[in-house]
């Protein structure tokens, strides 16, 4: 079984389907979330890709061949100060907004172009902030954190702690509760480092409190939530047992901390090489929406609730939606509104919108040649405005502007 076990770490490192594993996903939990309904086949459904290229190239065939900087859909491309692989973007209600980049720059939007705010963290791959002039930056080099008498003026100053595991997903209820999450794979070690962040204690070295679920060896990559009783960890396990995607929630232990509960989402009547291994991202929106990765390299988008029906019977939980859980593209990032109201961003430049019933495909395109471009992170606002951003690449859209802004 040891060497079964190995065989399929390696595959999965390579994105490839296992074999064997029967036992995957036995140790399931009383508590588990729906899936978006799968292919009735159980097969990979890449129409979706087909559908999508198609669509993408009809739009971009006859796009005008004009200087137009929005898509017909109204994404614009809003130029960079440089090239930068942009991993994160955060908001802060005001109109300004800030980007960070795997080369370790800080880039803010003031309202009219973006300029290069702080350099030389070493690569940074998240943001968030509770205000104006209060933000968290994670990275290979762990913690940065951001203040200042206004929002051009904020530095950014690094926090004592250890670096050895990055910090890859920040997220927060205020500016006196705040997670940091990171892991990270080396041979046969798996290992995670969840931090919590409960206001400034006098000493920046003691302000983040390492969650006692960070003895647990699994890689987690992600931390999200809607309310401070209840935060979600999403990772990984190669070397731990079932294999695959883990999903953690948080809830108040009534005595000062959080009491994490491993939730189990799988599909029931599907192979082990579709079902879940790596976590990308997850929003609340009265139900819980996870994005990430099969075995098999698929993206794929899961919701439902957190709750079994009294028999326990996996196809009786949650809510499940009527659409294919299988996309041809990785999915990197998700923000929403409410349930039918759900942008999901990834690779080659894809854009999707989830109504409730149905994905779509918008136009993000300005030339007559398709956007390839990775899209690594969204964020949006409750009017609808959204950034988006990645490899070399800004996109804006803001459906409040008048038709000729467009």
């Amino acid at each position: 079984m040891r060497s079964l076990r190995h065989h399929l770490s390696l595959c999965a490192l390579l994105l490839s389907a296992p074999i064997g594993a029967a036992t995957l996903f036995a140790c399931a939990s009383d508590e588990e979330i729906g899936f978006i309904d799968a292919p009735s086949d159980g097969g990979a459904d890449t129409s979706a890709l087909d559908d999508a290229a198609v669509a993408d190239a009809s739009v971009e065939t006859d796009a005008p061949l004009g200087p137009s900087t929005c898509s017909s859909d109204g994404f614009c491309h809003v130029p960079l100060p440089a090239e930068e692989s942009l991993r994160g973007v955060w908001a802060d209600g005001t109109g300004i907004v800030w980007a960070v980049s795997r080369e370790g720059d800080v880039l803010r939007w003031d309202g009219n172009a973006w300029a290069i705010h702080s350099s030389g963290m070493g690569v940074l791959l998240t943001i968030w902030g509770s205000g104006p002039t209060d933000m968290w930056i994670g990275g290979e080099a762990g913690l940065f954190h951001g203040q200042g008498a206004t929002s051009a003026s904020i530095v950014f100053t690094a926090v004592p702690s250890d670096s050895t595991i990055p910090i890859t997903s920040i997220h927060g209820f205020g500016p006196n509760d705040v997670w940091a999450v990171g892991g990270r794979m080396d041979g046969e070690i798996e290992e995670c480092r969840v931090l919590h962040y409960l206001g400034p204690t006098g000493d920046p070295a003691t302000d983040w409190k390492l969650d006692p679920i960070s003895s647990r060896p699994i890689e987690i990559s992600r931390v999200w939530g809607s309310t401070a009783d209840e935060v979600w960890l999403g990772g990984t396990t190669i070397f731990g047992w079932p294999q695959g995607a883990v999903f953690m929630r948080g809830r108040p232990d009534g005595d000062g901390g959080t009491q994490f509960e491993d939730v189990v989402i799988r599909r029931p009547d599907v192979i082990e090489s579709e079902q879940f291994l790596w976590v990308t991202g997850g929003i609340v929106l009265s139900d819980t929406f996870v994005i990430g990765r099969l075995w098999n390299g698929i993206g794929a988008a899961w919701a439902g609730h957190v709750e079994a029906d009294d028999a326990g019977d996996p196809n009786g939980v949650g809510t499940f939606w009527n659409e294919t859980t299988l996309d041809g593209f990785g999915i990197l990032g998700v923000w929403g509104r409410a349930k039918d109201d759900v942008w999901i961003v990834g690779e080659l430049g894809r854009v999707r919108h989830w109504d409730g019933k149905t994905w779509s495909l918008p136009s993000v395109t300005i030339t007559k040649f398709p956007l390839t471009r990775d899209l690594h992170a969204i964020w949006g606002s409750a009017s609808g405005e959204m950034w988006i951003v990645g490899d070399n690449t800004i996109l804006h859209r803001n459906p409040s502007a008048p038709k000729g802004d467009l």
